[in-house]
């Protein structure tokens, strides 16, 4: 992340990595911030846990991200 980062894109970035689903986030810290934009963009327009879930990546049949979903929404700035 560059040196303005904001901090729901930190917040973002400490969610996805605790998710982390292909068992890399100690290793590369940045490997899932492909996914902050797109992330920020759903729970911004409105996006549930449903919608969340159906649209991260299934990389590890044992993470599903629906496991995961519920602190992203329940976290979202926007619904604040």
């Amino acid at each position: 992340m560059r040196s303005g980062t904001t901090s729901v894109q930190k917040d973002l970035r400490r969610l996805l990595n605790a998710w982390d689903p292909i068992g890399v986030a100690d290793d590369v810290q940045d490997v899932y911030d492909c996914l902050i934009g797109p992330l920020f963009r759903r729970l911004h327009e409105g996006a549930g846990q449903t919608e969340i879930g159906d649209n991260l990546p299934r990389w590890n049949a044992g993470s599903e991200p629906a496991q995961h979903v519920r602190p992203v929404v329940g976290w979202n700035p926007v619904r604040q």
